[in-house]
């Protein structure tokens, strides 16, 4: 088959194609197996030599289609975490930032998911954890872990 194309330019085009294409399937891959957030897509396709030009261009191809989104994987996340963990809101965060979720994604994230009673059930289990006694000290530690005054005192008044 002949090119209509000056000599080059097809093959070119396909080697810088080539690449891209490749990126974007296994990126697809990566989104077909579980929520994931654009870092985590980035750092896991950076470990499999992908190019950078090819990462940016998948991650604008999954964003733009909607398959990748950091706000939805830090809810789905939470959710999870918030099911069985004892960890504080500060802590929760900090674990969301550590995956590449921007600040204020992960921290509004939160005070979608960290209803008064989540929050509540949360610290007991938290104290229970820790083999707390609510005192003073143990409500100041939870005030300064993210956790509202409301919550810890009904936490507190409830056996």
């Amino acid at each position: 088959m002949v090119s209509a194309e000056p000599d080059g330019a097809s093959s070119s085009a396909n080697a810088k194609q080539k690449p891209v294409s490749l990126t974007v399937q296994a990126a697809l891959r990566l989104v077909a197996r579980a929520e994931q957030c654009e870092a985590g897509i980035s750092r896991k396709l950076t470990l499999r030599r992908h190019p950078p030009p090819a990462i940016r261009e998948a991650l604008s191809y999954l964003v733009k289609n909607a398959l990748v989104d950091d706000r939805r994987y830090a809810r789905l996340w939470l959710k999870s975490r918030l099911a069985w963990s004892a960890k504080t809101p500060r802590m929760l965060v900090a674990s969301l930032l550590a995956r590449g979720i921007k600040s204020e994604t992960a921290k509004a994230s939160l005070a979608e998911a960290l209803t008064p009673e989540v929050e509540k059930e949360l610290i007991r289990r938290l104290l229970a954890k820790k083999k707390l006694a609510v005192n003073t000290k143990t409500r100041a530690f939870l005030r300064c872990e993210g956790f509202s005054a409301g919550s810890i005192r009904e936490a507190e008044e409830e056996p």
